[in-house]
C-alpha cells in the first residue's frame, strides 16, 4: 500500500505543478515565466509570513501572547476549511483519473488517501507560512522552550487534517445530493450559495448578540485578551485544546487534539471509501431524455455560437461554477444588503463616529464604491481559465473552420454576457443607496463597462501567454493555474490601486475626474491588449 501511495502523490504532484514539462521546456521564455511566477509565489509567502509574524509579535507586546497559539490555529483552519471545500469537487471526485486508477490492482481506500494526502501537503505549506512566523514571535515574547516548541510543531503538522477532513465531508455530500439531479452543477452550486449564506448571517447573529451581552462587554473591556480568546475557542472549539497545550504545557490536551483529528479522518476515509464509486459513478452519468424529439433548428452567428458553447461549459462543471460565479452572487448580495440597510446606518454604527464624520465619509465612500465593485466581480474573469479548460480537446475547437481571433471573442463574449449585467445592476443598487448626482451616476456605469471589458481581454491575454492543457482535473486550472492566479491577484492589485489613486486625488481633480480618467486608461489598455490576443 506505501508504494502504491507514494507513486500516486508523486504522479499527482509532477501533474499538477506541471514539473515534467517545466524542466523538459525547450522554449526560455516560456521557462522563465514559470520561473517569474515562482518568485512571485515566493514573494507573496514572504509578505504573508511577515504580516503574522506582526500580528504574533503585536499581540505579545500588548501582553496577550496567550492568545496567538489559538488565533493562528483558527486562521490557518479556517482558510483550508475554505479552499478544501472548493476543491473537493475535482481532486477527490469526479476527476479525469478515475476510470484509469480504477483499472488497477489499488485500494480505493489508497486513492482517496492520495489524492487527500495531495491536498493535505499544499494546506501543509499554507499552515507553515502562518503558524511559524506566529511560533517565532510568540517564543520571542515567552522564552524559547523546548516543550512549546514541539507542541508548536505538532500543532503546525496536524493543524490542516481537521478542517480538510470537514469540508471534504460537506463536500462530498453535497456532491451527493446534487449527483442524483440532472443539472448537477446547479443544484450543487445553489446549495453551496445556501451554505455560505447560512455561515455569514449565523456569523453575524452571534456577533450581534455577542456585543449585546452586557457582560461580554464588561468582560472585554477590562481584559481584551480573554475576551478575544473567549471568540476564538467557540468559533473553533479544538483550539481550546491547542492553547491549552502551547500556554500551560499540558500535553495531554495536546495529544487530545491531534488524537481528535486523526479519528475523525480515519471515519471519513473509511466511510468515503466505501460510496467512492458510487459518487464518481453518479457523477459521471448523464441523463437523456427518453422521448427527446427534434424540434425547430436555430441558426446563430459563430459568434453568438461559441459563447453558447461557453455557457454550457460553464453550467456543466460545480467547479467552473462554484470558483467563478459565487464572487458575482456575493456581490449582489451585498449590494441589495447596503441598499436595504443603509450605506450611512452601517458607517453610524462604527464606534466613534459622529454626524460629521458620517457626512465626510459618504462622499468619498462614493468616489471608490466603482472600484470596489470591479474589483469583485472581476476576480470571477473565465477568460483566465477558458482555453486552459479546453485541455487536451483544444484540437477539436482548433479544426473548425474558424480564426484563432474568432475563438478568443466567443470566450471574451460569454465572460462579458456573464459579468457585466452583474457590475451594471450592483452600480445601480448603490447609485439608489447613495444617492449620487447624475454625473457621477453616468461615470459609474462608464467604469463598470470599461473594467469589465478590460479585465476580460486581460485574462483572455494572460491565458494564451500561460495556458495549460496538459491537466487530469479542472481544480488544478480554475484554482491552482498560473493564469487563473494572475487575474485574480491582478483584478484586486489593480482596482485597489485605482481607489487609492482617486482617493488621494479627488482631493485635487474631484471624483468623478478621477474616475473618469481611470475608465480612459483602462479603455486604453484594454484596446492594446485586445490587439495582442491573435
Amino acid at each position: 500500500m506505501t508504494n502504491n501511495l507514494l507513486s500516486l502523490l508523486k504522479t499527482e504532484f509532477l501533474n499538477r505543478f506541471r514539473l515534467g514539462t517545466i524542466r523538459n521546456e525547450r522554449n526560455k521564455k516560456v521557462k522563465y515565466r514559470y520561473i517569474a511566477m515562482g518568485v512571485l509565489y515566493i514573494f507573496l509567502a514572504i509578505v504573508l509570513a511577515g504580516y503574522c509574524f506582526a500580528i504574533s509579535y503585536g499581540y505579545s507586546y500588548l501582553g496577550m501572547s496567550y492568545v496567538v497559539p489559538g488565533y493562528a490555529l483558527m486562521i490557518t483552519s479556517i482558510v483550508i476549511l475554505f479552499f478544501t471545500f472548493l476543491k473537493t469537487n475535482g481532486i477527490l471526485f469526479s476527476t479525469r483519473d478515475y476510470d484509469m486508477l480504477t483499472a488497477f490492482p489499488i485500494k480505493t481506500r489508497t486513492i482517496i488517501a492520495s489524492k487527500f494526502l495531495s491536498m493535505y501537503i499544499n494546506n501543509l505549506a499554507f499552515a507553515v507560512v502562518v503558524m511559524v512566523p506566529m511560533a517565532v514571535g510568540y517564543e520571542m515574547w515567552n522564552g524559547f522552550n523546548a516543550g512549546t516548541v514541539v507542541f508548536w510543531f505538532l500543532g503546525i503538522l496536524f493543524a490542516p487534517l481537521l478542517p480538510m477532513t470537514i469540508a471534504a465531508t460537506v463536500g462530498m455530500a453535497i456532491l451527493a445530493i446534487g449527483a442524483g439531479f440532472k443539472h448537477k452543477a446547479a443544484v450543487q452550486l445553489i446549495i453551496t450559495v445556501i451554505l455560505f449564506l447560512g455561515i455569514m448571517f449565523g456569523s453575524f447573529w452571534l456577533n450581534q448578540n455577542a456585543m449585546a451581552d452586557e457582560a461580554m462587554m464588561l468582560a472585554m473591556l477590562t481584559d481584551m485578551g480573554t475576551f478575544i480568546s473567549g471568540i476564538i475557542h467557540k468559533i473553533y472549539p479544538v483550539s481550546l485544546w491547542f492553547d491549552n497545550g502551547v500556554v500551560y504545557g499540558n500535553a495531554q490536551h495536546i495529544l487530545l487534539f491531534i488524537g481528535f483529528s486523526v479519528a475523525v479522518y480515519a471515519v471519513f476515509l473509511g466511510f468515503c471509501a466505501k460510496f467512492y464509486g458510487k459518487i464518481n459513478s453518479a457523477l459521471k452519468s448523464h441523463q437523456a431524455s427518453s422521448n427527446y424529439k427534434v424540434g425547430q433548428l436555430k441558426k446563430s452567428s459563430v459568434l453568438t455560437a461559441l459563447a453558447y458553447k461557453e455557457a454550457k461549459r460553464f453550467t456543466s462543471s460545480s467547479v467552473y461554477m462554484l470558483n467563478m460565479g459565487m464572487g458575482l452572487i456575493l456581490a449582489l448580495i451585498a449590494s441589495v444588503a447596503s441598499a436595504f440597510l443603509g450605506v450611512d446606518k452601517l458607517i453610524s454604527n462604527v464606534d466613534g463616529v459622529n454626524a460629521k464624520d458620517m457626512a465626510a465619509l459618504l462622499p468619498v465612500i462614493s468616489n471608490v464604491v466603482p472600484f470596489g465593485i470591479a474589483m469583485v466581480v472581476n476576480m470571477c474573469n473565465t477568460c483566465a481559465v477558458s482555453l486552459s479548460l479546453e485541455g487536451r480537446n483544444l484540437w477539436v475547437v482548433e479544426s473548425l473552420p474558424i480564426s484563432k481571433r474568432t475563438l478568443y471573442k466567443g470566450k471574451m463574449l460569454f465572460n462579458i454576457c456573464m459579468v457585466l449585467p452583474v457590475s451594471l445592476i450592483c452600480s445601480v443598487i448603490f447609485i439608489i443607496s447613495l444617492r449620487v448626482n447624475v454625473v457621477k451616476a453616468l461615470l459609474y456605469i462608464v467604469f463598470a463597462v470599461t473594467s469589465v471589458t478590460f479585465s476580460t481581454v486581460f485574462g483572455m491575454f494572460i491565458n494564451i501567454c500561460f495556458p495549460n492543457y496538459q491537466w487530469e482535473n479542472e481544480v488544478v486550472v480554475v484554482k491552482q493555474g498560473m493564469s487563473s492566479m494572475i487575474g485574480i491577484f491582478s483584478s484586486i492589485i489593480i482596482y485597489l490601486a485605482m481607489a487609492a489613486g482617486t482617493f488621494y486625488l479627488s482631493g485635487n481633480l474631484g471624483g468623478e475626474l478621477s474616475i473618469l480618467m481611470f475608465s480612459g486608461i483602462l479603455a486604453v489598455l484594454a484596446a492594446v491588449l485586445y490587439g495582442r490576443c491573435k
